[in-house]
């Protein structure tokens, strides 16, 4: 997974990535977020912020709570979190793009 791309997870508790420079505004946690991953390992997050995205579309959108886990592989998108926002996530059979699922994008910030 390139730098640029995000995943969806079904399993996430929060969006996160483990690259700063994607985020348009960040704070500083005070208290880092603890985090246990798929593989039970526990991480914690040490910010909390925005991350401006293009989807293969062309729309953009804001993915806000958004937490900097240094440890963390990747950039996520939690299902659970758009679902909690009454965001619609469908997933279907054969619907890519090039390889690549058709609601992925790229950060823009």
């Amino acid at each position: 997974m390139g730098k640029s791309e995000w995943l969806a997870d079904s399993g996430a508790s929060s969006h996160m990535t483990s690259v700063r420079d994607k985020f348009a505004s960040m704070m500083e946690l005070k208290t880092p977020v603890r985090i246990t991953i798929a593989d039970g390992k526990k991480i914690d997050a040490v910010a909390m912020g925005t991350v401006g995205l293009k989807l293969m579309d062309g729309t953009s959108v804001t993915l806000s709570d958004v937490l900097y886990i240094p440890e963390v592989e990747g950039s996520l998108i939690s299902v659970a979190k758009l679902t909690e926002k009454d965001v619609v996530a469908q997933f279907s059979k054969d619907k890519y793009s090039g390889g690549r699922g058709v609601s992925c994008g790229d950060d823009i910030s």
